[in-house]
């Protein structure tokens, strides 16, 4: 045998040996078999579908509070501290609830003037973001002002991912005289509370038409009132014709909306009770989802 037959033959030798280790490396599992089979394939990514959900959960239900925008405390009356009516307080079930305008006579209705309007989901995510981006979905807690007297609180309740963070800072927005929060964590709360009982209720960005806020019940606070001769306007005294003992009301009743609207509607600020010969002064405000005696 010649020389180049014999390298002929031994280079085809080497290739053969060099294509029986690769199938010796496939088979092993590093380089998996392609299938023959049409049906054996991976569907591409469907872009017809929808992202995951982005939203903030929250509760859904009529009577359960997502929002809640308010004061508490400061140096009032301890009637004002009973009525402590929401700025902002968004439903479940979409409903936000705000306090209305109020006509500047003297005396007002006994009644606060309580509105209601109803805002899609898109809207309370909107706010639920704002609170996220404000750092509000963490529990914390707020440095107070020392050169502040007899201020409220400013609290804020939010329920969202199953968690019920409240968040209350004494004086906000008041201890840098009246100049903008330099706390970090004060700024963020007040940034988010001017946002929502401020701008966004008059701008359209919470989208609604206002209607009276109507429930099922009022909540009263019945005080005998002995002496009704300092006022310069006469008072007006109304036979109380619930069933409700206003004795027993000193801190709070409940009374059922039907068998009192249209006296409670009717009534100002001079309006007095009477009943089993005693006067009353009653503060009466509507009832709220999260409010009970």
């Amino acid at each position: 045998m010649n020389i180049s037959r014999l390298l002929s033959i031994l280079a085809i030798g080497a290739l053969a040996m060099s294509a029986a280790a690769c199938g010796d490396e496939s088979s092993s599992g590093s380089q998996p078999p392609v299938s023959t089979n049409p049906d054996d394939t991976i569907a591409p990514p469907d872009d017809t579908l929808p992202p995951p959900d982005p939203a903030i959960s929250h509760p859904t239900g009529a009577d359960d509070v997502v929002i809640r925008i308010g004061y508490e405390g400061g140096f009032v009356p301890i009637d004002y501290l009973f009525l402590d009516l929401p700025s902002v307080l968004v439903t479940g079930d979409g409903r936000l609830i705000t306090q209305g305008p109020v006509t500047a006579i003297y005396p007002g209705p006994l009644l606060p003037n309580l509105q209601v309007r109803t805002i899609a989901e898109s809207d309370i995510q909107k706010i639920l973001a704002l609170a996220e981006q404000h750092g509000l979905l963490v529990d914390r807690q707020y440095t107070s002002p020392n050169n502040v007297a007899d201020a409220p609180d400013t609290v804020v309740t939010i329920t969202a991912n199953g968690v019920t963070y409240r968040h209350s800072a004494y004086a906000l927005g008041l201890a840098d005289f009246g100049g903008p929060e330099t706390d970090d964590a004060r700024r963020q709360l007040a940034e988010f509370v001017d946002s929502v009982t401020g701008e966004w209720l008059y701008d359209g960005t919470l989208a609604g038409e206002d209607q009276p806020y109507e429930s099922d019940a009022f909540l009263i606070r019945a005080t005998p009132a002995t002496d009704l001769s300092g006022y310069e306007i006469e008072p007006t005294l109304v036979e109380w014709p619930g069933a409700i003992d206003l004795a027993t009301a000193s801190e709070c009743a409940e009374v059922p909306w039907a068998d009192s609207a249209e006296l409670f509607q009717q009534a100002n600020q001079l309006t007095f009770f009477t009943q089993n010969d005693v006067t009353y002064s009653v503060a009466v405000k509507q009832q709220l989802p999260g409010d009970a005696c």
